[in-house]
């Protein structure tokens, strides 16, 4: 049996997730998808990059309501404080093209 890798919330000490641990197979697996995935990007061109980072930051945007709640059940974050993440979220993703 597989190690089990449990986060226990500092809020009200409750089980807050549980996931198997990945195994060697999958972990080198895992390793090489990125290996292949970093060098299309080193190759991608620059607005292609920029195109690619503002999506993922729109992404996560999108996602606040879910997003937001998981520091505080994790770290004991305050709710409030973890909103703090995305109304300047899109200003800290940057135009990257821009910069």
């Amino acid at each position: 049996m597989g190690v089990t890798i449990r986060t226990i919330s500092p809020v009200d000490g409750s089980l807050h997730a549980e996931r198997p641990a990945a195994e060697g197979g999958a972990v080198a697996s895992a390793l090489a998808a990125a290996r292949a995935t970093q060098c299309d990007w080193v190759t991608a061109m620059l607005a292609q990059r920029a195109r690619i980072c503002l999506a993922a930051v729109d992404a996560m945007l999108a996602m606040e309501a879910e997003i937001v709640p998981e520091p505080a059940w994790q770290m004991g974050t305050p709710v409030r404080y973890g909103g703090a993440a995305t109304p300047g979220g899109r200003r800290r993703g940057g135009d990257p093209a821009n910069e």
